[in-house]
């Protein structure tokens, strides 16, 4: 979202950002220290914010929910003392962390929440279509549809030789666990040809696999993606991965980067299989494809082109502003 802040700015709308949880939680969160003193100081935060400040605004984008983890009752109240309309923005299927929860009573308290949030909202963006059809269950009043984007002007292709071809992921380690499916893949693969595996953001404990982890950073997140010559993004197909919008994607065809992933959720939605990158469904069809890019540089570079087109035309900032500011327009009170 802070994407777009530049250019809604620029139109004269003022925005003043409200974080539930800051530096400080992350930081804990990858510690795995205790996190109960930070969660509850920025909840009390969250609700002086919403008793004294919220009504001088004329709109609120919520990321999510107002507190995770508490009833509708209370929020509901808290929606009324707000008295602004709201949209709510969903670009993961956190609803499933309650309605598929293992405990009963977890499922029963908060298993309509999300639902709620969706109905009494004044819009309700959705980053794919799976979760636009749970605002539709849940009886949402205006939906729209707003994909992951990235700007074409910091994401964009740039050639790398390299001695060997490269095949990349980005990500953390929360999503790595998605990776365990390409170990047999690539091992088997590495038998027959030359690579390198570069994982971004995560580190690996790989055998019998040429192997480079790197952290990730803001500066180089770009350059990392540039020098892929294949981005894969592998899933599992349950309902949480359902609700993932495909951020790898979008990344690696703003670069360029022909991209192979697993048919689910919004790959299907972003990558139109055989034109612009490569949806397959298991280890045999995982391993088919990438040996085939491997083998067919001419084909990696006439794939990234036709990724980098769609992106341009769907799934970049830039196609996406002024739809942006025209829901804040739309909705807000002024």
């Amino acid at each position: 979202m802070f994407q777009y802040y530049p250019f809604l700015q620029s139109r004269g709308v003022e925005l003043t950002t409200r974080a539930l949880f800051g530096d400080e939680y992350l930081d804990l969160l990858y510690s795995k220290k205790s996190r109960w003193a930070c969660v509850l100081k920025s909840y009390f935060r969250r609700f002086f914010v919403i008793l004294y400040s919220s009504k001088k605004y004329d709109l609120v984008w919520l990321e999510k929910e107002l507190f995770p983890w508490v009833p509708w009752s209370l929020e509901k109240w808290l929606f009324k003392v707000l008295s602004v309309p709201y949209v709510v923005d969903f670009d993961d299927a956190i609803f499933h962390q309650y309605d598929l929860h293992r405990f009963r009573i977890i499922r029963s308290l908060l298993g309509q929440k999300c639902d709620q949030v969706m109905q009494n909202s004044a819009c309700f963006v959705a980053g794919n279509e799976y979760l636009a059809q749970r605002g539709r269950k849940a009886g949402a009043r205006k939906i729209v549809k707003i994909p992951t984007v990235v700007s074409e002007k910091v994401f964009y292709p740039k050639n790398h030789e390299h001695p060997v071809p490269i095949i990349g992921w980005i990500g953390s380690m929360s999503t790595a666990i998605y990776l365990d499916k390409l170990y047999p893949v690539l091992r088997d693969l590495s038998k027959k040809y030359d690579f390198k595996f570069r994982v971004v953001g995560a580190t690996l404990e790989w055998k019998d696999i040429p192997l480079e982890c790197v952290p990730w950073s803001e500066e180089k997140e770009v350059s990392l993606i540039q020098s892929f010559d294949i981005g894969v993004m592998p899933l599992v197909d349950s309902p949480w991965e359902k609700g993932k919008c495909g951020f790898k994607l979008v990344q690696y065809m703003a670069c360029g980067k022909p991209a192979v992933a697993d048919s689910v959720g919004a790959n299907v939605e972003i990558i139109e299989d055989g034109k612009n990158g490569y949806l397959v469904s298991d280890g045999p069809s995982w391993e088919r494809t990438i040996e085939n890019l491997l083998v067919n540089p001419q084909q990696q570079d006439e794939m990234g082109r036709r990724g980098r087109s769609r992106f341009q035309k769907y799934y970049s900032l830039e196609s996406w502003q002024d739809f942006i500011l025209k829901v804040f327009q739309e909705v807000s009170r002024v």
